[in-house]
């Protein structure tokens, strides 16, 4: 009997060992994808904002006006939040500061 029960407690101290290392293993693991996705969001956030800001240098360009100088100016900034419709009724409220009519 003492031999079975030395043994139950071999193998409970290596089932014990076993998951102490598959748990450490598996929080390093999780902690590198936690990682690894946070520098991919953050990566992506600045690709959005340098998206972003080319496009509104270049439409400040095109309807030739800063964009800073025309009504409901949130709503071209935040451009990708709003419909084309929104877009276009800001920038026709905004027909005489353009240098475009964005009727046509």
């Amino acid at each position: 009997m003492q031999y079975k029960y030395e043994c139950s407690k071999i193998r409970f101290v290596w089932l014990y060992f076993l998951l102490t290392v598959l748990e450490a293993s598996l929080r390093n693991t999780v902690k590198n994808l936690f990682d690894y996705l946070v520098k991919q969001i953050i990566e992506m956030n600045k690709m959005e904002i340098e998206e972003i800001t080319c496009f509104l240098k270049w439409f400040e360009h095109e309807i030739g006006a800063e964009i800073d100088n025309l009504a409901n100016k949130t709503t071209i900034k935040e451009y990708h939040e709003h419909d084309f419709n929104q877009l276009l009724e800001v920038l026709r409220k905004n027909k005489n500061k353009l240098s475009i009519d964005p009727s046509d």
